[in-house]
Order: structure tokens, then sequence, then C-alpha cells
């Protein structure tokens, strides 16, 4: 007889019961992950449904999202008569406490009393100044503490014309009527017979959409990637979205320009280029903008400014045309078997351009046709090459810091690379830094972003220019008759009538004898010299001596410098520092003396012939090591330069050379440092020793047989002149 089977009594292990435990709470997290990822959702669909409702509310644009928005107050309306109003789009209060208004760089207005706006609140401000005077006025806006809120680039307006946002707190722009301390919906736009952009080209945070507007009868073409519309380029129809077009579908930074590294992405901006066209098919306007959209909060671009470059990309890289490549220029010469240096860009071709400047707030303050070309220095072999930029339509006016750069005096903006430093790109600046009190010493520079057709074309250095503008800023001179002289080598300046009667005293003379020294004190600002020879032997630059920048009064007066004394400005500073990229001449331990473009200098020899120059060279050097590169100083200016430019610097290596890490950067860094920490005892030492030895007397032998070459050789011309004449 078979037993019956007894149920089993089951019981659960401590490794069933965790386990149970852990499928619980992986299926609350479940559930909790599926409900927030459906408010998720939910809270994007509504967001899509208010900036829908927000485009659809407020014609083309959206509510502010340029760069003037983190302070929430901005220039609702400027009209002619001279008041602004000023809308609050915040959603706290925003207290006007010390606002500051300034129009072409001068200060108009300050809001003294404590003046609180809240969401939507106008604030009318009385100039007591007309606005719209020309075309391209700057309005700013200050904090009390000096810092900028925001930019307005002016057009031309008529009497008791307004210009500012169509709808309160919109990206869009025109012309309007008059709506003071009011809404401006209510305005009446007004066209102005000319094609017009909804939106100005600028910063934008958000994408939006661009509306194209021409008077009736007319028919607007338009491009989005830099080249020049025509009949054939695409007809506008409707508003289109202007977007962060940021990624690896560009155009023109590839390899083309010589085969060097092609990135795998970089920034974009759209540049829209139109054209508005009559019923015959001629072309009356074109009006060109460029639009960034998603880089306003970018720490590359951070507290830098902004140049955009536009040309038909043609200009840059065409074959036959291109000045920014080889091109035909170069194969012509090797078909020739030329051994010159040969390539498009070397040619001095100068191309269509239209530029824009952005502030360090990515605020317009300038726009302006002009000519685009290379420049003429050693990047022109490079990928990244540096511009020259002149005959501009309009300059920038007061109120732009542009215009150090650009003015009427040159007409010229140079937008350099960092030459031999281009790598780090930290030594000018750094060095700019240091000398800050020698202002009339140095040449102002501002390291700047630069886009090409909307591309990202990587950190540049805007350079001041030497001439007649800087030298009254720098120097506070009247003199409206000044003697500017500037060349590739010291010794050819003989060639420069105005500047020969000097350096033929200097080297022709024994200056070893008072009454000569005298004489030419009374020709040279000796501090001047002494100062430029200083810092370029402490700095270790290895290109001292490759240019000269040389100034003087022609009359005599009270004004600071009118005593017609030649001075003399530093030049280039971005191979010295230890910056080993090119050679080696710029170690903390190098003796800068014995470099030939010095020991062979018969100026700097000949005035080392003399007693009291050679002790003013001692003291001038031991106050540069004691007092101006000493370490606390060095480290600020290293911090201010690592603060402002890594970044940039980096973003702009990948952009044209590969990967670049913060360590590498970081380690050059530490060079300069280390440079600075030791420079002082050697340089110290060899500047005694340079002053005991006193002048090269070979040196200043070749350069008085070279002075009767050139007198022999000019006494020939005007002989051969003469004959010709008879």
């Amino acid at each position: 007889m078979k037993k019956s089977k007894q149920p089993v009594e089951k019981r659960f292990s401590i490794k069933d019961i965790i386990i149970i435990i852990l499928s619980l709470l992986a299926l609350v997290g479940l559930v909790f992950v599926m409900k927030m990822t459906k408010d998720e959702e939910q809270k994007k669909q509504e967001e899509l449904g208010n900036i829908s409702n927000e485009i659809q509310n407020s014609g083309t644009g959206t509510i502010v999202n340029n760069s003037s928005s983190t302070a929430g107050v901005m220039i609702n309306e400027a009209n002619q008569e001279g008041w602004i109003e000023l809308y609050y789009t915040g959603k706290t209060s925003y207290l006007l406490d010390g606002l500051q208004v300034y129009v072409s760089g001068n200060k108009v207005y300050e809001v003294e009393e404590e003046w609180r706006l809240m969401a939507g609140d106008y604030a009318v401000l009385e100039l007591g100044v007309p606005l719209g005077a020309s075309n391209g006025e700057v309005l700013e806006l200050r904090k009390k503490d000096g810092s900028s809120v925001e930019y307005l680039l002016l057009p031309s307006l008529e009497a008791g014309e307004s210009y500012g946002a169509t709808t309160d707190g919109n990206i869009d722009k025109a012309y309007l009527s008059a709506t003071k301390g009011a809404t401006n919906a209510e305005a009446t736009v007004r066209s102005k017979n000319s094609l017009r952009f909804s939106v100005p080209g600028g910063f934008y945070e958000n994408d939006f959409l661009l509306e194209l507007m021409a008077p009736e009868g007319y028919t607007v073409y338009y491009t989005t990637d830099g080249t020049e519309p025509t009949l054939e380029s695409t007809k506008y129809e409707a508003p289109f979205r202007i977007q962060n077009r940021s990624g690896g579908n560009y155009i023109y930074a590839t390899g083309m320009q010589e085969n060097f590294y092609t990135p795998s992405s970089i920034d974009m901006g759209t540049v829209v280029r139109a054209i508005m066209v009559d019923a015959s098919g001629n072309v009356k306007e074109e009006k060109i903008a460029s639009y960034f959209v998603g880089f306003i909060h970018d720490t590359d671009y951070e507290n830098l400014p902004v140049l955009s470059i536009v040309t038909n990309p043609e200009n840059l890289f065409d074959y036959h045309e291109g000045i920014y490549v080889t091109g035909r220029s170069y194969e012509d010469a090797v078909a020739m078997d030329s051994k010159e240096q040969a390539g498009n860009y070397y040619n001095g071709w100068t191309k269509d351009v239209f530029v824009e400047y952005f502030e360090n707030n990515k605020d317009k303050s300038y726009e302006s046709a002009g000519d685009l070309g290379i420049a003429w220095d050693l990047s022109m072999e490079s990928s990244q090459k540096s511009f020259e930029i002149t005959r501009t339509t309009e300059l920038p006016q007061p109120g732009s810091t542009l215009t150090t750069y650009l003015n009427n005096a040159a007409n010229c903006l140079q937008v350099r690379t960092y030459r031999m430093d281009n790598k780090y790109k930290q030594r000018e600046y750094m060095a700019h830094l240091l000398l800050e009190d020698y202002t009339e010493a140095v040449l102002q520079m501002k390291p700047c972003i630069v886009f090409v057709d909307g591309e990202y074309w990587g950190l540049y250095m805007l350079q001041e220019n030497f001439d007649k503008q800087y030298v009254k800023e720098s120097y506070q001179t009247e003199d409206n008759r000044l003697a500017i002289v500037e060349n590739e080598i010291a010794k050819e300046l003989f060639e420069k009538e105005v500047y020969s009667d000097l350096y033929k005293r200097v080297v022709n003379n024994d200056l070893s004898i008072d009454e000569n020294y005298r004489a030419v004190q009374q020709e040279l600002d000796i501090q001047s010299y002494i100062d430029y020879v200083c810092i370029n032997m402490y700095l270790a630059n290895a290109e001292f001596g490759v240019s000269g920048k040389w100034w003087r009064s022609w009359e005599k007066s009270e004004a600071p410098y009118c005593d017609t004394k030649w001075r003399v400005t530093l030049s280039r500073l971005d191979n010295s520092m230890y910056n080993g990229s090119y050679g080696k001449k710029t170690t903390y331990s190098i003796d800068s003396f014995l470099m030939p473009s010095v020991l062979g200098d018969a100026f700097l020899q000949s005035l080392l012939m003399n007693e009291e120059f050679c002790k003013q060279l001692s003291d001038t050097m031991s106050h540069f090591v004691n007092e101006v590169f000493i370490t606390e100083r060095v480290d600020v200016a290293l911090k201010q330069t690592e603060k402002l430019l890594k970044k940039a610097s980096l973003s702009s290596y990948r952009r044209f050379f590969g990967n670049l890490t913060e360590e590498y950067y970081k380690e050059e860094i530490e060079k300069i440092r280390t440079f600075f920490e030791l420079r002082g005892e050697y340089i110290l030492k060899y500047t005694e020793e340079i002053v005991t030895a006193g002048g090269n007397m070979e040196a200043i032998l070749a350069g008085r047989e070279e002075l009767e070459q050139l007198e022999l050789l000019k006494q020939q011309e005007l002989l051969e002149q003469q004959e010709a004449e008879q």
C-alpha cells in the first residue's frame, strides 16, 4: 500500500527575500521614471506651445533673447528728439540707480535717484541731445560700475522719428512713429522705401523667424551662405528660421586652403545676403547681416569682441582669383621654375567685403563695406592668415571700441594672428598688460574672435595702427604736423630724408665726446629709446631690429612731447619670453645683446660709446627688473591672460591645427612664469657687461661705410637725373 505524498512546506530563504525586495524597488523606480518622463514630455510640449504662442503674438520674432537680456532692461525705443524708452522684461524688480547713457562715447545722462522697474514697466529718459544725426551712431547703456548693459546701433532718424522694437521686448527692430512711454505695438512701422530685415544682425539665444521686407513692386532674392545673391538665388516668399548651424556641415573651413588640418565640426552662424529687385530686374539695394544663435553664453567667446567678415567665397578660395589660397599664382611659378615666393596671397589683391563688429557683450556697434586683403606677415602660408581691411564706406563712430583700431588716419583695420605665438596666443597680450603704464611706448591690441562667411575662423588680435592718431592720443601732443616713419630694417630709414639727419649724427660722430652726445640729445628722446632697448632685451625678443616705429613733432611748443625729438614705439613681442616654437633665442638665460640685430646695430653701438648713455641704460634695466617685471605684477598678468584667452586659444588651435589640451596651455603659462622668475639675474649681468665694454667699433665702422655708399649712390642718381633733364 502506497503512502500518499504530503505537501512539503516551502520557506523563503534570505536570498529570495532580498531578490523580491530589489524587484519591488526596481518596479517602483520604473513607474517613477515613466511618470517623470511623461511629465517632462508634457513640460516640453507646454514650452513649445509657449514659444509658438510668442511667435504668433509677436510677429516673426521672440521675446528678448539677445545679449542684453541678462540685465532684463533694454532700449525699447530711441527717438530723434533726444529721449529713449527703456522696457523691463524680467520677472522681479530692477533698480535703475546709477544707470548711465552714452551717445557716441559721451555720457549724456545718469539716473541719480532710486528708480525701480517692475515687469513690463517703461522708463523714459530725457537725454537732452538729438539722436540718429548720422547712420551708425552708437547708443550705450552702462551700469553704475561702468560695465555695459546694451549697445544699440542707430540709423539716421528724421525729425520726431523713433527706432526700436516693433513689439515691447521684441528682437524685431524698425523705424517707428513715436509711442513715448506706451506700448510699441501701437506704433506705425515706416518702410523708408528700402530693403529691411525684421531682426538686425547679432547674437541671439534662441531660434527665430526672419522676415525680409521690401516696398511694393519689388522682389527680394537671398542667400544664407555668404555668396552674392542674384536673380537665380532663392526668391523670398515667407519668413525663414535662423538657428544654430554648428557642426560638421561647414563649407569653407576645410583643408582646401593649403591641405591643412580639417576640423570635425565648428561653430557656425548664418549670413543673410539679400537684394531688392525692381520689375525690370534691376538691383536697387543689397543688405547683409550675420546671425549667431546660441553663442551668447559660450565661454569660448566670453568677454571677447567678434568680427564678422562677409565676402563672396570665390574672393577667398577660387583657384584663379581667391586671395586665401596658393592657387594659380603658385602653379604658374612652379611651371616656370621660379624661386620667388608664389601664391595668390602674395599678389596684394583686395576684394569687396562687409564687416560687422560686436562688442564684448555681443551687441553690434559697427558695420560697413570695405576692401579685404591678406596682411603681409609670416602667417601668409598658414591656414590661419592675417587680414587687412581698408577703404571702409563708413568709419566706426565714437562709442564703438573699434575706433581705437580703425580711424581716418590710417583707414586700415589690422586683424592679425599671433604670428610666432599663434599656438598659445599669450605673450604679446601679457606683455602689454605688464607695460600698461608705458602706453606711449606700446601699440594697443585687443583679442578678437573672427567669423568668415558665418564660419568660425579662430582667435585673432586687433592691432592699433602706428599713425598720427595713435601718436596724438598716446602722447597727447597737439602738433598736427607729425613725422611718422616705419620701415622693416632700421638702416633703411636713412632713405627717409626726414630721419636721415638723426641717423647720420649718431653713427658718423664719436659720441664718447660730450659735445657730440649733447647734440644727439637735442634730436632724440634718449629715455624713450632706452626703454625700447631694455624692454626688448629683458623679454628676449628674438625679432628685435626687424622693424622700427619712429615719430617726431615738426614744431616746438609747450604741449607735451612737442619738442621735435624722435621717439620710438615697441613693435612685435610674439617671439619672446621663452617661446620655443621658433628657434632658441628666447630663453631666460640667453644674452640678447649678442644677437646680430643688436651687436651689429650701428645706431645702438654708437650710443654705447657714451658713459652717460650707458649709466642711464643700466639704471633703466634695473628699474624694469626691480619694479616692472616683478613677481606680483607677472602673476596678475598671467592670471588675466589665462582667464581671458585660454578657452578661446584652445578652440582656435583645435579649429586649425588639431587637439590641444589644457595641460599644454598651462605648461606654457608656467614656462613664462619661470622666464620672469629667472630672467632678472641674467639680464642685469649682461647689461653690466655691455655697458662696461662700450660700443662695438666694428659695427660702427660698418655703419659709417654703408652711409658713405648710400651717399655716393644718391649723388650718382642725382647726376643721372640732371643729365636726363638736359
